[in-house]
């Protein structure tokens, strides 16, 4: 079976840190196959064996089955490594053990003194978003970049190359399949992509179009796997909403500097990075997140910050570290934050910091990736939002969602008719938007699902009394919280873009 592509900027860095006579480093990836063709590769260019270590199995060549004695346990391969003068490549598979052990750590700092001079090196290879203080002065982390689309597609190659030695295989994926294809594949292991590629064309023979559905669950899977982000299908397009014609167009303009980001960058300009959308609960922020990635053809990406707090101190910054690395690994996507002031919003005094290091480490973030991640965070209260997050350079732009005009009522009226098998011409659109004044888009879905239920209890067909009835009925937010909704209304007019044209 094909391995994975060597990943040549990382050889390149593993080379300058072990020309540097760096004793340690420590890799950070989750996909071991990457870091077996890296290490390999580096054994073979410097000349040096590799001599690896993972729990329960010791210290050895990885030809060899019979381990170096005493090695089994962490600790004897820390105290094989300082006594040892021979130049070697260690590799030290799940050994984050040593990260919080005091004893082990001790052995650790040891290695750092007496390797300073050593051409070998030692490479600790796990899945540690972040070094404790007392490790990142004497040992350098580093993370594999992810792999590439192109790698991707040399991969794809080269297994379809070897699984056509042993059956006949047909290729009937146009070159738009192909390319929906690999960027399904981006942020799953070559270990994994290789399962769901085999038992894709071995079960029939071929590799269609209708195996993009097997690959999309695997990548579901992948997503669920870390725990904080959670995969959304989408199928709605931003043609599908109706209002929202500034954002539209700010979107529209945005798309294709986001999918070319080579060609952006020559020609001056930097990817799109997000937007933050602000506004009255109900009125489409959500929506729009969904329908902007439906009509990139990307995947939607939910971060549930909820899911980020650990009762285990120091974990919630890794919680979060892990699914920005995720994100990236996945790109290109688009990253929806759903009220994002809830979880990043003021410091909380009593939960010893946490709260502010993932602020700060959110904010890093969006000011410095790099990635095709598309971040489009809502927020329902800007007065809960640290003036830091909501500052030109975390988001490309600030758009307030206002509560509909006349006009859009009407259309979201007909939106929802037709999505219920009715003829919006059947019914008075103008008067009905003209009584529903100062109702939010999801209340005039609410409306007009009670108006079909009061309509289905007397066996009637729908009519613009019933709807009438719905609306007059119901008091909407803009009411029952009018002091609030027109304080965010007044803060926001003059300091953001109104999200529907004026």
């Amino acid at each position: 079976m094909p391995r994975p592509p060597l990943p040549l900027r990382d050889l390149a860095e593993l080379q300058k840190l072990m020309a540097a006579h760096h004793p340690a480093v420590y890799l950070v990836d989750e996909d071991p196959e990457r870091v077996e063709v890296l290490l390999d590769e580096l054994s073979r260019t410097s000349g040096l064996p590799l001599i690896k270590w993972a729990p329960g199995r010791g210290l050895g060549r990885h030809d060899s089955p019979h381990p170096i004695a005493n090695t089994t346990k962490l600790s004897g391969c820390l105290s094989h490594i300082i006594a040892a003068d021979h130049p070697v490549i260690y590799q030290l598979v799940e050994a984050d053990e040593a990260l919080t052990h005091p004893t082990l750590t001790h052995l650790v700092h040891k290695i750092a003194k007496t390797h300073r001079s050593h051409r070998g090196v030692v490479v600790f290879s796990g899945t540690a978003a972040n070094l404790p203080d007392n490790w990142r002065s004497i040992i350098p982390m580093i993370s594999l970049s992810s792999p590439t689309r192109d790698e991707y597609f040399e991969f794809v190659r080269s297994l379809l190359q070897e699984l056509r030695t042993r059956m006949r295989i047909e290729m009937q994926m146009t070159s738009e399949d192909v390319g929906r294809m690999l960027a399904l594949l981006q942020g799953m292991s070559f270990s994994l992509a290789r399962r769901v590629l085999t038992e894709a064309m071995v079960l029939d023979g071929v590799l269609s179009p209708d195996d993009l559905e097997k690959i999309l669950a695997a990548k579901k899977e992948v997503i669920a796997q870390g725990g904080i982000l959670e995969y959304y299908p989408v199928d709605t397009n931003l043609e599908d909403i109706a209002g929202l014609e500034e954002l539209k167009r700010w979107l529209t303009l945005r798309g294709r500097a986001f999918f070319e980001p080579q060609r952006a960058r020559e020609f001056g300009l930097d990817p799109a990075r997000g937007v933050l959308l602000l506004g009255v609960q109900g009125c489409g922020k959500s929506l729009a997140a969904k329908a902007i990635a439906k009509s990139w053809s990307l995947p939607l990406v939910r971060l549930d910050p909820g899911r980020l707090y650990d009762k285990y101190m120091g974990e919630s910054e890794k919680n979060l570290h892990n699914a920005l690395r995720q994100c990236e690994a996945l790109a290109p996507i688009v990253l929806w934050i759903d009220e994002i002031e809830k979880s990043f919003g003021p410091a909380n005094d009593q939960d010893g910091g946490a709260s502010q290091r993932i602020f700060g480490t959110l904010l890093t973030w969006l000011q410095e990736k790099k990635s095709s991640v598309f971040v489009m965070a809502t927020s329902n209260d800007i007065s809960r939002l640290p003036p830091e997050l909501i500052r030109k350079g975390r988001f490309d732009e600030i758009f307030f969602v206002d509560l509909p005009r006349e006009d859009i009522r009407a259309e979201i009226l007909a939106v929802h008719l037709r999505k219920r098998d009715r003829n919006p011409l059947d019914f008075d659109l103008g008067a009905l938007a003209k009584k529903a004044e100062g109702f939010s888009g999801a209340e005039l879905e609410q409306a007009v699902v009670g108006a079909l239920y009061a309509a289905f209890a007397t066996s009637d067909d729908l009519t613009d009394a019933h709807l009438m009835s719905e609306l007059e009925k119901t008091r909407p937010l803009s009411v029952t919280m009018r002091e609030p909704i027109e304080k965010l209304r007044a803060w926001a007019r003059p300091r953001t873009v109104a999200a529907d044209a004026p």
